[in-house]
Formats: structure tokens, sequence, C-alpha cells
């Protein structure tokens, strides 16, 4: 079982990821949107490396969300619960 670090850390790379292709982003236009580099977002995507607090931000803020959107999981039904009263997704 994953630690709860893990679980994390994977739950917000693939939130990220959909979010950007929901939008019809590549991560080059993120990078473009944030000014963090497309090396860097690829690693906090793929879950190899946790984003800064700054960078969390800026790139909750590039895809048009709160960055507590970033860690709900619309899959379970309490975060749904969640993100629709945050008025998301």
């Amino acid at each position: 079982m994953p630690s709860p670090e893990d679980a994390l850390r994977k739950l917000l790379s693939r939130r990220i990821r959909e979010l950007r292709e929901a939008r019809g982003l590549r991560q080059v236009d993120l990078e473009a949107e944030t000014g963090i580099a497309q090396p860097m977002l690829s690693q906090i995507q793929s879950g190899k490396r946790n984003p800064s607090l700054g960078n969390l931000a800026k790139i909750a803020e590039a895809l048009n969300v709160r960055p507590a959107v970033l860690l709900l999981d619309p899959r379970r039904k309490k975060d749904r619960a969640a993100l629709e009263a945050l008025g998301e997704e």
C-alpha cells in the first residue's frame, strides 16, 4: 500500500494532467502560463517531484481552479461534494 504522501503525489499529478488536458493545454502551454520549466512540469505530472506551494498556486491559476481542486479526487464521493461546494467540476 502506498504511503499517504505517495498517494497524494499520485493524485496531484493525475489531477494536473486531467485538468490540463480537459482545457486542451499541452505542457509547453502550461509552461508559458506558469513560467515553470517544462521539464519540471513533466516531473510534477509524473509524480517524480513535489511542486512548491508557489508553483502549485501558479499551476492552479493557469488551470483556472483553486489550488484545493488539485488535491480533490472527483472519483471519491466526499471529494465530489467538496468540488461541487467550490463550484468546480
